[in-house]
């Protein structure tokens, strides 16, 4: 039995009106894979709708992802697709392992620190990004803190995105987050947060994180590159 043919979500936002620079760019999804299936599904759209919004090349962006729950899953590293459909397809194929249901947020920067090396794509002259995003709170939080500033320290720039956000778990996400080093403190931090998963998808909702993106790759007009060898 032939596998169901999958049919790509369109943007909600023009090209133009995300305003970011064209990159290059090392980009992984930290994601929590807690979730309703419903719900699920429609993180997959949205992971999607930035992919397509981007230009995944061996030369501009570069894309993977790792799921957390209780455990970890690595679902494909930086040189695994150059395209963005390949990119989309790969991951609306993406199953939920919800494996106990914990959110164990450290374990997953933790494995996504791992992406970050020369056999799994990374490119040492451009910039790293990563983009966590969940709807629970973690379940070790200091584990988490120190995991965060790992990652930071390693030139990753880090930012966080909250579903159903209550102010407890915005502040520990921020926490997680912290500043990326070489940028700007800016209002609300890092993080930026939906009320629902359908929110995700709704018009206009990329343009924030967009925004952000754009200051990880040339803050203040500046190519920055990563330190480490």
């Amino acid at each position: 039995m032939s596998a169901p043919t999958l049919r790509f979500p369109q943007p909600t936002l023009p090209d133009s009106a995300v305003n970011c620079p064209d990159g290059p760019a090392d980009l992984t999804f930290i994601t929590d894979s807690t979730p309703r299936s419903a719900e699920w599904q429609t993180l997959k759209v949205f992971m999607c709708e930035i992919v397509r919004l981007l230009e995944v090349s061996d030369r501009q962006w570069r894309v993977g992802v790792v799921k957390f729950a209780s455990s970890t899953r690595t679902e494909f590293f930086l040189n695994r697709y150059n395209n963005e459909e390949d990119v989309c397809e790969a991951i609306l194929r993406m199953e939920q392992d919800i494996d106990g249901a914990a959110t164990r947020t450290e374990r997953g920067l933790l494995a996504n620190r791992n992406f970050f090396t020369l056999d799994r794509g990374d490119r040492r002259e451009v910039r790293n990004i990563s983009i966590l995003i969940t709807d629970g709170r973690a379940q070790d939080q200091d584990a988490a803190v120190l995991q965060g500033t790992l990652t930071r320290a390693a030139d990753i720039n880090l930012m966080g995105i909250v579903i159903r956000p209550s102010n407890q778990r915005i502040d520990d996400v921020r926490d997680i987050v912290g500043t990326p080093i070489g940028t700007e403190a800016r209002d609300g931090g890092y993080v930026l947060q939906y009320p629902d998963f359908e929110s995700l998808v709704a018009r206009g909702a990329y343009q924030s994180l967009f925004s952000i993106l754009c200051d990880f790759i040339q803050p203040e007009g500046k190519v920055l590159h990563k330190t480490q060898s």
